[in-house]
């Protein structure tokens, strides 16, 4: 359905990633919720909400909505005279370069799957390639996007880019908007955050569990491989929340969002290297999502059947 809409109403694909966005951010919210008991082995996953993908998803999905009301309100009603587009002059550069920057590399680094009938799966791909292609359609279909709204993405189309330097140091200032109270957080609160300690996850204390060269990297002593969410040592949850450990990782993911904002306003200046970025996400995504795929429906059931078949003739055995 995406692929269609894409192909056929470009420049109204952006409805599609804001409604959508509505239901598979809040399908993940309310799953994350009712998932979450606070506890050692349940532990409350909410925290992971203030992480950056996630925050600029939330503001992507919010402003793709109220461009819908804007819409609407203008055709139908004319009482509320919102335009947001003309008060935010930078807000789609600065959607371009989030979506091409740390959402769109986020695919290749977490990685994600294009793993459609689970939530989790599915909504990590959705925030951090679906921008990625929202933005290209809006800007490859340019002129029917103007025609079709005219006046609603003005901070997309009207505005100057001004060079290479310019959209760098633009992100660059958005980025921090997040990152120093992100960092005050973490260092007042969140890095004291575990399942075992107080029932409570983060991105970062899971990143530092799961894998063993980011520990290393930010001086964190992980749990052996397989580690039960529950179990961890404490060696690694008094490794996790030190101060400078969480200063070590704020470090390097400030210093790689900052090489993708390279990338995304090579992105902004080439429709083509955009274009040629939102492709090979997709069809990472749509790898890995085959990878997983094969071995849940062959290898996994092959081998629960073959148990199953072994247990039934060991039965008619005894039988």
């Amino acid at each position: 359905g995406s692929a269609f809409l894409l192909g056929a109403f470009p420049q109204s694909f952006w409805l599609v990633y804001a409604v959508q966005g509505l239901f598979i951010i809040g399908g993940r919210f309310r799953d994350s919720w009712t998932r979450s008991e606070g506890t050692p082995t349940k532990p409350s996953t909410m925290l992971y909400y203030w992480d950056l993908c996630w925050v600029a998803n939330f503001l992507l999905a919010a402003a793709g909505m109220l461009v819908f009301i804007e819409v609407v309100d203008e055709r139908y009603f004319g009482m509320l005279q919102l335009r947001i587009a003309q008060r935010t002059p930078t807000a789609g550069l600065l959607a371009c370069l989030l979506a091409t920057g740390p959402l769109g590399w986020s695919v290749f680094v977490l990685p994600c799957k294009m793993v459609l009938h689970d939530i989790a799966n599915y909504a990590n791909t959705f925030i951090h390639l679906w921008p990625v292609f929202t933005t290209l359609s809006m800007r490859w279909a340019s002129e029917a996007v103007v025609a079709t709204y005219p006046g609603h993405f003005d901070s997309l189309f009207e505005v100057d880019v001004g060079g290479f330097l310019r959209l760098v140091v633009l992100a660059s200032k958005t980025y921090f908007v997040w990152w120093v109270p992100f960092t005050v957080w973490m260092l007042v609160n969140g890095r004291f955050q575990s399942p075992e300690r107080t029932g409570r996850d983060t991105i970062y204390f899971r990143l530092m569990m799961n894998d063993a060269v980011a520990a290393a990297t930010c001086g964190v002593r992980a749990p052996p491989r397989g580690t039960a969410i529950g179990t961890t040592p404490p060696h690694s949850l008094d490794d996790a929340a030190a101060a400078a450990a969480v200063l070590k990782y704020l470090v390097i993911h400030a210093m790689a969002c900052h090489l993708s904002f390279v990338s995304s306003a090579l992105c902004m200046i080439s429709i083509e290297i955009h274009l040629g970025f939102a492709l090979a996400g997709l069809l990472f995504s749509l790898y890995l999502g085959s990878v997983w795929y094969d071995k849940m429906l062959t290898r996994n059931v092959t081998t629960k059947v073959r148990r199953h078949i072994d247990a039934s003739a060991a039965a008619a055995k005894r039988e």
